[in-house]
């Protein structure tokens, strides 16, 4: 009855990420202002002013979708920091081309992880695609693995080895 008769100077501001999640008699009253995603930068001018202490906040900013609240979840979630700590740790070894024995001990299988593997070498890979891109494919590769049941250990050893060594054939 509210919105059919509102009082006089009022605005009602209604967010949704999906309008036709709400009542047609409420859409129909409803005048549809559509609101771009912030851009990476402004996320990470925001973070840097209310995280400064956080040195993730380039990362954050750049996974956050264009989502504030997304980024401040982020944040505060310590099993995404302690993930992204040790993707970041993978990533450095899979950077030198050393210590396969460092990626396959830190190394997990688990689609977001390798998810987040995955981004931060999609990340260098734009700076380097002919040294990050067979990288790339061996992620691809253990994830369709997984999905077919290969055993675990052995997809961990190989995707380990052809981290670190940019996708050189691998034997056991």
């Amino acid at each position: 009855k509210t919105l059919e008769e509102p009082p006089k100077n009022v605005l009602f501001f209604l967010l949704c990420e999906n309008s036709l999640s709400m009542l047609s008699t409420v859409r129909s009253r409803c005048k549809k202002v559509f609101l771009k995603p912030f851009g990476q930068e402004e996320i990470f001018a925001f973070l840097q002013k209310n995280f400064a202490q956080n040195q993730n906040n380039q990362y954050i900013a750049s996974v956050s979708d264009g989502n504030i609240g997304k980024a401040i979840r982020l944040i505060s979630d310590e099993d995404f920091l302690k993930a992204n700590e040790k993707a970041q740790k993978i990533v450095d070894a899979v950077k030198t081309g050393k210590n396969t024995d460092c990626v396959f001990a830190l190394l997990e299988l688990e689609d977001d992880f390798l998810t987040l593997i995955e981004d931060k070498i999609h990340a260098l890979f734009v700076l380097e695609p002919e040294k990050y891109l067979l990288r790339l494919k061996a992620i691809s590769d253990a994830k369709s693995a997984k999905k077919i049941n290969v055993n675990k250990t052995l997809i961990q050893q190989k995707l380990a080895y052809e981290l670190v060594k940019g996708g050189k054939k691998w034997q056991k």
